[in-house]
């Protein structure tokens, strides 16, 4: 990334730093609290980073502009709150949220590396991706993240590797999972084998229930098992409903623009107001004059790529539901007949003579399961 200009401001107050040269740059100034950091954090800010400005500045009051040169093809970036513009090549592009800006970014300027989440390959947060070039200052510990969110030293580490063409995945999403599940149920029959092991002798029905438990105790594993993967596939539906309202949304808006400043015979559309005929597109953050029909043509040009992301992204998440589908029918495929009927008799169990040995046992499975989730 070769930096060109620099900007932030709004309508009373504004910085425009455009003295780069293409070789090492140093700003300076002969006293502190000049705006040296302000300046580098609005940069990558403007770009989708995270805000890491001090609190006594509020960048919601300010615009960030930059213009970057990326493989000899000229960006320039305008921020305000969540929203960017992208202009390159006299075309722009409007993004209402960062993680939209991410698959653009991707797609478009520099191809993302991607890490191991959850057992799954994703693309790496720009915040993330950031930390390869922006630094901190007052002796911070740069092996340490700026910007921490849901991301690490791991993750850091596994994005370089990726850069490199070295991918860092676990095999399988479930395998973890399962064995964090399988390590909490043995811990809970740990406990359990502490107060319930010696049966009622007098009650030879209770004794053929209990010979079960371990079906029992798979039953409530399998149980929880599944009904976490109802509420992964529930959430996921809603991400996924989300975003095709979104889409819709962005569908009407293009037939909306579209048939903006059509001649109509019997008249034409004007502010009650002020008597003007121009047409304004806004979001949260920007505003566009639609009736400059090459203003219009770009807003659409742009909802479109945004339609298409959408699309991307509606299909990711249609695979993330196909997945966990996957994984229900296997855990159902799986999973033993359960004794209910032992749930009725737990409170009548008492300590046994033999729970050292179980619980001894138990404590070797739990150490091997342990020691499985580290190495993975």
């Amino acid at each position: 990334m070769i930096v060109k200009e620099v900007a932030f401001g709004n309508l009373n107050e504004a910085f425009i730093e455009k003295r780069f040269e293409n070789k090492t740059n140093i700003i300076f100034s002969n006293d502190n609290n000049r705006g040296k950091t302000l300046l580098m954090q609005s940069l990558i800010y403007s770009i989708g980073y995270e805000s890491i400005f001090p609190n006594s500045f509020n960048p919601k009051k300010y615009y960030f502009y930059s213009k970057i040169e990326f493989n000899n093809s000229i960006f320039e970036f305008l921020r305000k709150g969540n929203s960017i513009l992208v202009i390159n090549n006299e075309s722009f592009n409007v993004f209402s949220t960062i993680s939209e800006f991410k698959y653009f970014f991707d797609k478009e300027i520099f191809k993302l590396p991607k890490i191991d989440k959850n057992g799954e390959q994703k693309l790496v947060d720009l915040s993330l991706f950031y930390e390869l070039f922006f630094l901190g200052q007052d002796n911070r510990n740069t092996s340490n993240l700026i910007v921490k969110g849901q991301n690490n030293k791991v993750d850091f580490l596994n994005m370089i590797y990726s850069l490199l063409g070295v991918s860092i995945s676990t095999s399988n999403k479930y395998d973890i999972e399962n064995l964090k599940k399988e390590k909490a149920n043995v811990e809970t029959r740990i406990k359990a084998e502490t107060r319930k092991i010696k049966v009622i002798k007098q009650n030879p029905q209770i004794a053929s229930f209990i010979s079960s438990a371990s079906n029992n105790l798979d039953f409530k594993n399998t149980s929880n098992q599944l009904k976490e993967l109802h509420l992964n596939i529930a959430e996921l539906r809603k991400q996924r409903n989300r975003e095709e309202n979104r889409k819709i949304k962005l569908e009407n808006l293009i037939t909306e623009l579209s048939s903006l400043n059509r001649t109509l015979n019997e008249g034409k559309v004007k502010c009650l107001d002020c008597g003007s005929n121009k047409i304004i597109f806004s979001n949260e953050d920007f505003e566009f004059e639609v009736s400059n029909n090459y203003v219009k043509k770009n807003i659409i040009e742009s909802i479109k790529n945004n339609i298409s992301i959408k699309f991307e992204i509606i299909d990711e998440l249609n695979q993330n539901i196909h997945r966990e589908q996957i994984q229900i029918n296997k855990l159902l495929e799986t999973s033993t007949p359960d004794i209910k009927n032992y749930i009725l008799f737990q409170d009548e169990i008492t300590d046994s003579k033999d729970v050292d040995k179980i619980i001894a046992e138990l404590q070797k499975e739990l150490d091997e399961i342990t020691n499985k989730i580290q190495n993975n």
